[in-house]
């Protein structure tokens, strides 16, 4: 007998770059990211604009400054899917340990001879 399935095709998610912040732990990257951001912020005008542009254009300061300091990812997460495991699957992931490791070798009692 035959069968068929039909199969359901999964589309992938298209890879959109995204900026490296993760650089900024570097002492160094973290003052030029600071030095560029008060230039611009400097720089910027400020007067005629109310709280919302403000913020608006505060957040756009940072991000483009973010990108030219950091730099962008180059392509996807390669790495396996377990990094979501927490610690009690963990647990139940590794094998049990037995008898004698838990009490260890020299703990063995001979039953027969003190029953008799």
């Amino acid at each position: 007998m035959d069968m068929w399935f039909n199969t359901i095709k999964r589309w992938r998610k298209k890879f959109e770059p995204r900026v490296c912040v993760w650089e900024l732990k570097e002492e160094k990257i973290c003052e030029e990211y600071q030095s560029v951001v008060k230039e611009k912020k400097a720089e910027a005008e400020w007067k005629y604009l109310d709280e919302n542009e403000q913020l608006q254009r505060m957040k756009n300061i940072t991000r483009e400054t973010a990108q030219v300091t950091c730099g962008l990812s180059k392509g996807p997460c390669s790495h396996k899917e377990t990094w979501w495991w927490n610690e009690g699957a963990r647990q139940r992931g590794r094998p049990k340990k037995t008898w004698t490791e838990i009490v260890g070798k020299d703990c063995w009692v001979n039953v027969s001879s003190d029953t008799g």
